[in-house]
């Protein structure tokens, strides 16, 4: 009868471990869904890869991240909310960007304007973007 008790207590100790994680872990992200972002603080957004602050894509306060092949919905209490964006490229060697938009692929580039809409979908296909 011992080993069963000493196994159901190392049992709930793991349970516990594994609740305390799970939400530690959830508390510290401040992203929207999975991957997008919207950026709080400017000084810690500029571009990781370019060290020397030249970047064509400098952020701005409530600039919103969508990594490529991450679908993102547009309306109130959704990802992102309707209104006019100007897309950037978070590529600098990239700027025609394959984004679908509404259930259509369409080239744009870096700088274009859109509309999105209440209930629309956007997802780049090759590259990251930023919404302004």
């Amino acid at each position: 009868m011992l080993p069963v008790y000493i196994g159901a207590g190392i049992s709930v100790a793991l349970l516990i471990v594994l609740f305390i994680l799970r939400f530690t872990k959830k508390g510290s992200k401040k992203t929207l869904s999975r991957d997008a972002e919207i950026v709080k603080d400017i000084k810690n957004a500029i571009d990781k890869e370019n060290n020397d602050n030249t970047s064509q894509n400098v952020y701005e306060k409530d600039d919103v991240l969508v990594p490529a092949k991450v679908e993102m919905k547009v309306g109130k209490g959704a990802n992102i909310l309707p209104g006019k964006y100007t897309i950037l490229s978070t590529d600098e060697n990239r700027l025609d960007l394959n984004i679908k938009i509404g259930g259509y692929v369409r080239v744009y580039s870096h700088g274009s304007e859109i509309i999105l809409a209440e209930g629309d979908t956007i997802m780049p296909i090759a590259v990251g973007i930023i919404l302004k």
